[in-house]
């Protein structure tokens, strides 16, 4: 439904030009009617929910990029993809061919999600600047919607990002941020899952990561970090490498574990495992395939090379990843 008022003017061999303002409750699912050409890039979003929006437009009716738009929107609940944002409040200013603002807050499974943006349309290729935050997400309540449901996955995650890149060429897409896991359990994941069991622990699947901490940088079409850390009481975990946007991953990971998590495992298993991790060696993983089918390679490495120094140690992880 709508409310618009206002006047759109008809000069003779021109395109009309429209002065409105009003209200609309957009159903989502109705945007790629409205405007077919971005249907391609809706399909992979599946956008669903209505949106009360309310603001004026002024400009010509078939040079968009020129219009000025001032839009302000609500939505109790939306949908993209299998994920489910609450109480969405949205701001979108565009003048002069640029996107000063277009703004997205949200109440995200027991968190907050914040995007704040911008972008020049004066270029085809309309690069853009963005900031993205989401603050204590309940991991149990967001695994509902994805591919680990019947997963034992829980936590709290915390995440930043602040990048740039081309709307119409998302690989061009770089920038940095951080990321904090607290009392998070994240072995039944594919990736942790099989490196739990690679490990020879069969107690790993039990084990809460009491913090996970990292920095990480995003370009080449690829996500990079050099300190992601992970630390729990029966094994700490430090990881470096990369994982790209088609999935493909290289990874480096030290694993120490205390002589008590060795001591309480029984199995055949655990002698392999203590042999590799005695008098309180590191085991090293090299880690390779993608992220639904990761690959693991075992290398022993004495925790007297580098327990020296952190530096030394992530130089040795370069040349397990390269």
């Amino acid at each position: 439904s709508f409310s618009v008022n206002g006047n759109i003017n008809l000069p003779e061999n021109q395109s009309p030009h429209l002065d409105l303002a009003g209200t609309v409750d957009l159903n989502l699912q109705d945007i790629e009617n409205i405007k077919p050409d971005i249907k391609e890039k809706l399909d992979s979003l599946q956008p669903a929910g209505t949106v009360s929006l309310q603001g004026s437009l002024n400009g010509s009716l078939n040079d968009w990029r020129q219009w000025t738009i001032e839009l302000n929107g609500r939505s109790r609940q939306i949908t993209l993809d299998t994920y489910k944002l609450g109480n969405v409040d949205l701001t979108y200013r565009q003048r002069r061919q640029f996107i000063e603002q277009f703004d997205l807050a949200a109440g995200v499974y027991g968190g907050n999600f914040n995007l704040t943006s911008s972008a020049d349309l004066a270029d085809d290729k309309i690069p853009f600047g963005a900031e993205l935050a989401v603050e204590n997400i309940n991991l149990a309540e967001l695994k509902r919607d994805t591919i680990w449901t019947n997963k034992n996955i829980s936590g709290t995650w915390t995440a930043n990002f602040r990048g740039e890149g081309l709307l119409n060429d998302m690989k061009a897409l770089q920038g940095k941020g951080s990321v904090f896991i607290k009392d998070g359990h994240v072995w039944e994941m594919d990736l942790f899952e099989g490196l739990g069991k690679f490990l020879f622990i069969p107690e790993f699947k039990d084990i809460t990561f009491h913090e996970a901490t990292g920095n990480f940088n995003v370009q080449n079409q690829r996500v990079y970090t050099d300190n992601l850390t992970l630390k729990s009481k029966p094994v700490n975990l430090l990881c470096r490498g990369w994982v790209d946007f088609e999935g493909k991953i290289s990874f480096g990971i030290f694993s120490q574990f205390s002589q008590e998590t060795i001591a309480r495992s029984t199995s055949l298993k655990k002698m392999i495992t203590s042999f590799l991790t005695r008098s309180g060696d590191y085991l090293t993983i090299k880690l390779s395939g993608t992220l639904q089918k990761p690959r693991y390679v075992v290398i022993p490495a004495s925790i007297d090379v580098f327990k020296k120094t952190t530096d030394f140690l992530l130089e040795s992880l370069q040349s397990i990843i390269e």
